[in-house]
């Protein structure tokens, strides 16, 4: 008797792009400083530069030097993720601020430092780790694709291994199949992967994918 295989769809995931929108330092700075009910010469005096200066960062033409920011933020009143919006400025600030800090230590307390980052992402590296074998399993998934009629042929590679995230579908199966083309819609559809499971016998209303000469179908 050829081995039938019980199958259970997992549908093939789809990806959705969001479009971010951009956000321009000048005009939350400028937004803001408005906000405080403060004029460009008043952030300039606190500052100790000259209106030009604020004009030209409102104009998007220069950005502040890292160590006015924290006086910036506290005239204005916001935080320095606001003051960048969601960009990458945020964290090049803190990066200037690390190294900043950094270069000041003596060089033992640098060696320090040194190895309690690395135990850090050490710990870091273990626990996804740990929360890797926790929610995820491994599936081989078979060699070619099933389809309704005839099949196709099987092509003599091994399986390749799967991360597949746990659940009661995955505890059950034995391993993954692909879909190819539109010949199993409404209920599979092209690129989708199948749960299934190795048996001798295939029961009333459930899907099988039969292994034959013709392939698997």
């Amino acid at each position: 008797m050829k081995k039938e295989e019980a199958v259970t769809r997992l549908p093939a995931r789809k990806y959705q792009r969001h479009e971010r929108k951009p956000v321009y330092f000048g005009a939350v700075l400028k937004e803001a400083r408005k906000n405080a009910g403060l004029l460009q010469k008043d952030v300039a005096e606190a500052l100790h530069v000259n209106r030009a200066t604020i004009i030209s960062w409102e104009n998007d033409k220069f950005k502040p030097d890292a160590d006015l920011i924290p006086e910036l933020c506290g005239l204005l009143g916001i935080s320095v993720s606001t003051l960048f919006g969601e960009g990458d400025e945020p964290a090049s600030f803190r990066l200037q601020l690390l190294n900043r800090s950094f270069q000041a230590l003596e060089e033992d307390d640098q060696l320090v430092a040194l190895r309690i980052v690395q135990a850090m992402q050490e710990e870091r590296e273990a626990q996804r780790s740990r929360d890797a074998r926790a929610n995820y399993t491994i599936l081989p998934q078979q060699a070619g694709a099933v389809a309704a009629g005839v099949g196709y042929e099987v092509p003599a590679m091994p399986p390749v291994p799967r991360f597949v995230r746990c659940s009661s579908k995955s505890a059950r199966a034995d391993a993954l199949v692909r879909v190819d083309g539109d010949s199993m819609e409404p209920v599979y559809h092209d690129g989708d992967l199948l749960f299934f499971r190795w048996t001798e016998n295939a029961y009333p209303k459930q899907d099988a994918v039969c292994s034959t000469t013709d392939g698997m179908i």
